[in-house]
């Protein structure tokens, strides 16, 4: 495996978020009173102490591909054996962006989803046309990297290269892809000035290889599982960014910050 060290890349970390029910306050003092009488009445059991529990969770992940489909479906595993009563699942879906409004519409208990598209979320900025709220941060995870990959003889050396270029840019909905947008634009460069293709890591790393794309946007924890599978068979490197750039996006998106990799 050849990878060309890149000195500056932009990090950015992720929460765990979780849903809160929104409700009357004056109709949660009913019921608890109510549970209160039932209490006083002698009805102990079991049924009555978990009465009101969601039984089925779902934990929205992203693509099998990436970090976040393990991880949730572990998470998912952990709730299912250690909380009586209750059954979890980790599903696959178009990550951050996608989490965020299921997450939101009240599809799913339990979702990853990254730091900056859950601030945007409630935000109502960026991506999202309105303010989609809703859940709240259960715990930070671990920091994500936004990698730009491409083969080793590929003549791609930097963001204005891609101009012209088969491009993946993530999932439709993810936050790789919103992440993408945010370093195109920096660069004055949009889906107009590119072959935009949307299709998660896994398929990216495919491609890659097939020589169908000639670079892909990677948004996920790092070492990447599927950077790791294609550099096992082809010579890659990161396309790097210039420090001017990332100061500037920096500036405009806070919750990014620089990192290393060696």
């Amino acid at each position: 495996m050849k990878m060309k060290k890149i000195s500056l890349f932009i990090m950015l970390c992720i929460l765990g978020i979780f849903l809160v029910a929104c409700g009357n306050t004056s109709e949660e003092g009913t019921d608890e009173k109510e549970k209160q009488e039932k209490t006083t009445e002698g009805d102990t059991t079991e049924e009555s102490n978990t009465d009101g529990w969601v039984e089925n969770i779902t934990v929205l992940t992203g693509s099998e591909a990436g970090v976040y489909f393990p991880l949730g479906v572990a998470m998912a595993e952990i709730i299912s054996e250690h909380v009586d009563g209750v059954t979890a699942t980790g599903i696959s879906s178009g990550a951050s962006v996608v989490n965020a409004n299921e997450l939101s519409d009240g599809q799913a208990e339990f979702a990853l989803v990254q730091n900056d598209i859950a601030f945007y979320a409630h935000e109502g900025s960026q991506m999202f046309e309105e303010v989609v709220d809703g859940f709240s941060g259960a715990f930070t995870i671990y920091p994500e990297t936004i990698q730009i990959v491409t083969l080793a003889d590929s003549s791609i050396e930097t963001v204005k290269d891609l101009v012209g270029k088969r491009v993946a840019v993530g999932d439709v909905g993810s936050g790789t892809e919103a992440n993408a947008n945010q370093i195109l634009a920096a660069h004055d460069i949009t889906y107009d000035d590119i072959n935009e293709e949307w299709m998660d890591f896994g398929d990216a790393s495919t491609n890659l290889q097939d020589g169908n794309i000639d670079a892909a946007f990677v948004t996920a924890g790092t070492p990447t599982g599927s950077i790791q599978e294609l550099a096992a068979s082809a010579d890659i490197k990161i396309v790097s960014i210039n420090e001017d750039k990332i100061d500037q996006i920096i500036d405009e998106y806070p919750l990014l910050h620089q990192s290393r990799i060696r």
